[in-house]
């Protein structure tokens, strides 16, 4: 058996929740030093525990490597560290991270700060997928995002999120551009979702489900609740719709999202 110490532990438990992290979100998570934290990560990498990417966004701009877990660190859990199986992500082929960086990114600390709110509050959570979470074969073309919304035919969309709790459905969109015109045809599609009733018919709940929208720019979130204001339509649905901008959902989550007639998002 391979030794490993109480951090380590909690790396590969990190991994196996969110699929990929970096290391300022290890840092988050444990509160451990940057520095220790990377002295960690290349001991399970020595051990055959994690992979990682080195993305370069741009020339000359590097992001922090992402890291994830292989299936050595997998079956190491299950062996050792009573894990689940179902509990652990694995990237199904091989993970690519490269367009998506930071949308992944800002996903992701979006998900962390939700997980911190509900074990603060000792809230039940049944599920919380993101749009990187596969299932399937490639190789029989089964392969297909946990996170898809049946529309009509054979139409469908991907949310970047779906939190299920024993009482709700949260459907989750990170909008890290500034086309606030694509932001809204998005907002839209999951009226359409709603009036169909395919998120409930997916989990098999009779409730509609809450669409939370963060916004990385605080000034599209501003105009697109400026324009959904003034959209008649949107006024049937916008009890189940919150918005948020990134830093106030990683400032404090209990109190980030607010419809545009300034109602809080309670989580049950």
């Amino acid at each position: 058996m391979k030794m490993i110490n109480r951090l380590q532990t909690d790396i590969l438990f990190g991994l196996s929740r969110y699929g990929f992290l970096a290391v300022s979100q290890f840092h988050l998570l444990t509160g451990k030093s940057v520095g220790y934290i990377r002295e960690m990560l290349g001991s399970l990498k020595r051990k055959g525990f994690v992979k990682s990417y080195r993305v370069e966004v741009a020339h000359k701009v590097r992001a922090e490597n992402i890291y994830y877990l292989t299936e050595q660190a997998k079956e190491f859990l299950i062996a050792h560290k009573n894990a689940f199986e179902a509990d652990i992500k694995l990237p199904i082929g091989t993970p690519l991270v490269v367009r998506d960086y930071f949308h992944r990114y800002h996903t992701i600390s979006v998900q962390i700060a939700i997980y911190q709110h509900f074990e603060k509050q000792g809230l039940l959570m049944d599920s919380f997928w993101t749009y990187f979470d596969k299932t399937g074969n490639a190789r029989s073309k089964t392969l297909t995002a946990k996170c898809r919304i049946d529309l009509e035919g054979k139409a469908f969309f991907i949310p970047d999120c779906i939190l299920t709790t024993p009482d709700n459905i949260y459907l989750i969109e990170m909008y890290c551009d500034k086309d606030s015109k694509r932001i809204l045809n998005s907002l839209a599609t999951h009226a359409k979702a709603i009036s169909l009733g395919t998120p409930a018919k997916k989990f098999d709940m009779q409730v509609n489900p809450h669409v939370l929208a963060v916004f990385e720019h605080s000034g599209i979130k501003d105009a697109v609740i400026q324009r959904l204001e003034k959209i008649t339509g949107f006024q049937s649905v916008q009890s189940l719709y919150y918005f948020a901008s990134l830093e106030d959902v990683k400032a404090d989550c209990s109190s980030a999202w607010k419809t545009i007639t300034k109602e809080t998002l309670v989580f049950t």
